[in-house]
């Protein structure tokens, strides 16, 4: 009688789980953690169900659903650090989390105390932080002018930046930079060499490790894309005013030809934090 019972149990578990793991697929840049336990739970899950749905129309024993419950048990143990990832309550100040807090925010902090988390980059390991993505910038260098683009979708919509974005799977960094100046200005620069590295913390739990590279030769015609609206800019007439915060910091290195590394904390598009080394 109880297998019967639990054969519609176990799968009815395993849906939830799934439509849980289909919603969190929408907040990776803060809950991948949480969505790879739930993951990793109904991978586990799939084989008590398995073997409750076997025992129950007496094509297994049932001695083979104590059994996988009890290896089911064993990874749950071994793997715990990668499984027990959901809380209640914020971790700081103990306040009871929202529904979306609890499924899609790895950090597990209420609103109130994820924003003011961090105050520092001093306070940020660095060294340790799993950047969510990695991205590239391209500047080509041409007669004392600088390829710019005016960027019109994705992160940064609306500023000024140099042509670049996302590295894909299976990408160098230097493949990726050539890739997105191509695709953004119809230009495809030569001679790339890198410049710098850039390590972004946005409050809430997003973070991006940027490479930063240079060009001096490049083929093609200068084209607006759907991406971006491309301009050639004089080096000493920079529009930092309409750029990202930190480009003040450490572009002029860049066109001092001094390599940098740039470490900066925002709270969304807005600068709180800094160091250029």
């Amino acid at each position: 009688m109880i297998f019967q019972i639990l054969r519609y149990v176990f799968p009815a578990l395993l849906v939830v789980l799934l439509g849980i793991n289909f919603a969190q697929r929408r907040h990776m840049d803060t809950g991948k953690r949480k969505r790879f336990a739930v993951l990793y739970v109904l991978m586990l899950g799939a084989v008590p169900s398995i073997a409750v749905i076997g025992a129950a129309n007496g094509s297994l024993e049932p001695y083979f659903f104590y059994l996988s419950l009890g290896a089911v048990a064993l990874c749950f143990f071994v793997y715990r650090k990668k499984l027990f990832l959901f809380r209640f309550r914020c971790r700081d100040c103990g306040r009871p989390l929202s529904l979306p807090q609890i499924l899609f925010d790895d950090e597990n902090r209420c609103t109130g105390c994820a924003e003011s988390a961090c105050n520092a980059v001093s306070e940020i390991d660095w060294p340790n932080l799993k950047f969510t993505e990695k991205a590239v910038l391209c500047f080509i260098r041409s007669g004392g002018k600088l390829l710019l683009i005016h960027k019109k979708t994705g992160l940064g919509r609306g500023k000024i930046n140099a042509p670049g974005g996302r590295i894909e799977p299976g990408e160098t960094a230097e493949e990726a930079a050539v890739r997105e100046c191509r695709e953004e200005t119809g230009l495809t620069p030569q001679k790339v060499t890198p410049a710098g590295e850039l390590n972004f913390y946005f409050r809430g739990g997003y973070s991006l490790k940027g490479y930063v590279f240079t060009a001096t030769g490049f083929e093609g015609t200068l084209t607006e894309t759907e991406e971006a609206d491309p301009f050639w800019c004089a080096e000493n007439e920079i529009p930092y005013d309409n750029m990202w915060e930190d480009d003040r910091y450490w572009l002029p290195k860049l066109l001092a030809g001094e390599p940098f590394d740039g470490y900066f904390l925002l709270e969304k598009d807005r600068l709180l934090d800094y160091r250029v080394e």
